[in-house]
């Protein structure tokens, strides 16, 4: 708090020099120099009595998040494996869910007598992802949306298809390739099992990888890296599949400089 204050008085003699250069050389101080003088004087006042306010510990200050960002400005907010979230706290959300809803914000507090509330913007957008395999959200806050169903039928042929998409043939047979051979080895070692999610989220991370300016190999082998060896517990498991990986960045990286020489 001492620097804080050390601050302010700095700003202030700052400040006060401004004003001097400024009537010792006779130039002239438009009304809007003068406002603005005033207004910054005022501001380190009201900064300097908040300092002499304020304990050791500090104070609070109320910051609007991003679902208050979003139904001020008409965004759309994606809140993923919202079953994670505790019942109580998401059901704090069904007033504002119901038709002509809004958000009254009492954990503010009464501000000017009345307590905040805010009315969603028109494209204000409200959008839940989750897997019911880790739980369930309430009957209520399901009543108050459009509720889409996703089987996860996903093949992993149909899965190396949407990658080819964006990526281009070579990225999605090669990851699908892993994919496959790695869920072999889970099967025949009894570890835990992969789903398409795991090729999707390593097509992904790849191609993040490559427009930032790496090889296909690399981005290859640090795509699978990340998603099938160290996201996974047992020391065994890792071992075995960042061997086999290791085999494919030798395969990548040789097919790599064909390409390169043929060019």
């Amino acid at each position: 708090r001492s620097g804080l204050n050390a601050l302010l008085l700095h700003l202030h003699d700052l400040l006060q020099r401004m004003q001097s250069a400024v009537l010792t050389h006779n130039c002239a101080v438009g009304d809007a120099w003068a406002q603005l003088f005033t207004r910054v004087e005022q501001s380190l006042a009201g900064l300097r009595r908040m300092c002499g306010q304020a304990g050791s510990s500090g104070v609070f200050c109320w910051v609007d998040g991003m679902l208050i960002e979003a139904l001020q400005k008409g965004h759309w907010l994606l809140i993923d494996n919202v079953n994670f979230c505790v019942p109580s706290v998401l059901d704090r959300l069904n007033g504002l869910l119901e038709p002509g809803g809004v958000l009254t914000i009492t954990e503010r507090g009464v501000i000017d007598g009345e307590v905040q509330t805010i009315i969603p913007h028109p494209n204000f957008r409200l959008i839940f992802t989750m897997d019911p395999k880790n739980g369930e959200i309430s009957r209520a806050m399901r009543n108050r949306g459009l509720e889409l169903y996703i089987p996860d039928a996903l093949s992993v042929d149909n899965a190396a298809a949407l990658i080819a998409e964006y990526s281009g043939d070579h990225v999605a047979s090669a990851l699908a390739h892993v994919h496959r051979k790695l869920c072999d080895i889970s099967q025949q070692f009894s570890f835990r099992g992969l789903s398409v999610r795991h090729l999707l989220h390593s097509a992904a991370l790849a191609s993040e990888l490559c427009h930032r300016g790496h090889s296909t190999a690399v981005a290859l082998h640090t795509a699978v890296q990340e998603v099938y060896v160290k996201a996974r517990a047992s020391a065994s498991e890792q071992e075995l599949r960042a061997l086999f990986i290791q085999q494919c960045r030798a395969d990548w990286c040789l097919e790599e400089a064909q390409q390169q020489q043929q060019q």
